[in-house]
């Protein structure tokens, strides 16, 4: 997949932080390699070139992926973002996950008419399938 997505936390229609340890913690096992201020993702179901940028502060309200893994492992690290730090997955095009409902109160105004209503999951799998077809539409538009 040749694009970037998101990965956001809100709070009463604002940014909210969560600790940037979270990051490292969790993509820990499937980072390979760091350059220039970048991690590189690996997988044992064969390469990747995803790539996250590095925290550097303690808090964030979120990171990137360029080139997010087709690997359902991958996706599981996402939805444990969702699901566990409230946070929402979105991406350039319009389209966002969420864990649950009630996330979408937090979520500012301008957010849900940029990027419309968010789908509810935390199916690792459907959230790949979900973001692929809605970027692939998005660029055969």
């Amino acid at each position: 997949m040749s694009f970037n997505i998101f990965v956001s936390r809100f709070r009463d229609g604002g940014s909210s932080t969560f600790p940037a340890e979270e990051i490292r913690k969790r993509f820990g096992p499937i980072i390979v390699g760091e350059r220039r201020g970048i991690w590189h993702l690996g997988f044992e179901e064969g390469g990747s070139w995803a790539e996250i940028h590095i925290p550097t502060e303690e808090f964030v309200e979120g990171f990137s992926v360029r080139r997010p893994a087709g690997y359902v492992a991958f996706w599981e690290i996402i939805a444990g973002f969702l699901k566990d730090l409230d946070c929402v997955l979105w991406w350039p095009g319009g389209g966002a996950v969420m864990a649950r409902l009630d996330v979408m109160s937090h979520l500012p105004d301008s957010f849900i008419e940029s990027m419309g209503i968010p789908w509810v999951t935390t199916d690792p799998e459907q959230i790949r399938d979900y973001v692929r077809g809605r970027t692939s539409s998005a660029a055969g538009a």
